[in-house]
């Protein structure tokens, strides 16, 4: 295979999983609105600048898709570590936080968001590897309920 082909392909694979989710879905509170534009099972490993992730065993990735809006004129930060995914199986923090980009990089835990603002986050939770899948994503006050 030729090197250059390498980076395609790497891309192409880590596209894999299962959609769950691919219509939005919203919640509201403190001053912000959290729309979950999408969620995939999978896939269960993956890169990011240079650093690699796998789900522990017994454990899958949920990778979600998600839009943060700062509804307040006002500046103010927003904590990802705050947001777990809640379901039959128990609750469940959040294992990586990732730039919504076509290459994926790590972002950091703490948003500063201009007001009304909207920022972009693929986010990664551990989750049980059986049928169950979440039925909330709560972030503090803030819940977004799914219908999976």
């Amino acid at each position: 295979m030729k090197a250059y082909l390498l980076p395609f392909l790497l891309l192409a694979v880590s596209g894999c999983g299962s959609t769950v989710l691919s219509q939005p879905v919203h919640g509201h509170g403190e001053g912000a609105e959290l729309v979950v534009r999408k969620i995939k099972d999978g896939p269960d490993r993956f890169e990011t600048s240079g650093r690699k992730y796998r789900a522990a065993s017994g454990d899958r990735f949920l990778h979600l898709w998600a839009e943060l809006k700062n509804l307040s004129a006002k500046d103010r930060a927003w904590d990802w570590s705050k947001c777990e995914l809640r379901g039959s199986a128990g609750t469940f923090g959040l294992s990586v936080i990732l730039f919504d980009m076509m290459v994926s990089a790590e972002a950091p835990t703490t948003t500063d968001l201009d007001g009304h603002e909207e920022v972009n986050r693929h986010l990664v939770f551990a989750y049980p590897d059986d049928d169950s899948l979440p039925t909330q994503m709560v972030c503090g006050e803030l819940v977004v309920a799914f219908v999976l």
